[in-house]
């Protein structure tokens, strides 16, 4: 949503805004596995 990502985040929230919409949320997460190995 706008190049918002946690590096330039801060920035839009000293102008006071309310919410901050980043869609980085959804298209860049890392990875985490939760593989579980049963024996």
């Amino acid at each position: 949503s706008g190049g918002i990502n946690p590096q330039n985040i801060s920035s839009y929230a000293d102008t006071g805004v309310d919410v901050i919409s980043m869609g980085y949320l959804t298209h860049s997460p890392t990875i985490l596995d939760l593989t579980q190995l049963i024996e």
